[in-house]
């Protein structure tokens, strides 16, 4: 009986260390922003937690640079050249009045799945006015931006950020 207790309380051991193990997986990243999985959606969320390979990273690179384009945008609706859903992305001199554009965006990661691709980004932008006073900011957002491959030609279907 107690070699029985013994194997028992050894197997449940084993079994609390791989469950914690799973609960806590993940990157960083995916790990602090898990109370946004809601926002991203928890399947999409998931593609957060892949790992970044050099292969990823070269098939992320022209949409990554069409996406940090929007964020360093500077300029008037007007003279705006990106379309929906970039243009969410974009700060605008008419709306917030400023004279310059402060901006740190990085890859986090790029997932495809099938014909869909998952590109995860974080940024930082600070806008500010001819006085240098900070009129509009946003600091370490995470955010998605799904992609679809229509024949070799990305098409940015979806911009998700963090509130």
């Amino acid at each position: 009986m107690k070699k029985f207790l013994l194997s028992l309380s050894g197997i449940l051991i084993i079994i609390a260390i791989f469950t914690v193990w799973f609960l806590n997986h993940g990157n960083d990243v995916y790990n602090r922003h898990k109370k946004y999985r809601q926002t991203f959606g928890i399947i999409q969320f998931e593609t957060l937690n892949h790992t970044l390979s050099d292969s990823d990273k070269e098939k992320a690179e022209p949409i990554f640079d069409l996406v940090k384009s929007a964020i360093l945008y500077s300029g008037s609706k007007e003279d705006c050249k990106f379309e929906e859903p970039l243009v969410s992305l974009c700060r605008f001199t008419d709306d917030y009045n400023y004279t310059r554009n402060e901006s740190d965006v990085s890859l986090v990661t790029y997932k495809q799945i099938n014909k869909v691709g998952y590109l995860w980004i974080k940024y930082t932008r600070e806008c500010f006015d001819a006085n240098g006073e900070n009129v509009n900011g946003a600091w370490d957002i995470l955010c998605l931006i799904k992609v679809k491959n229509n024949d070799g030609n990305f098409v940015i279907e979806d911009v998700i950020e963090t509130p």
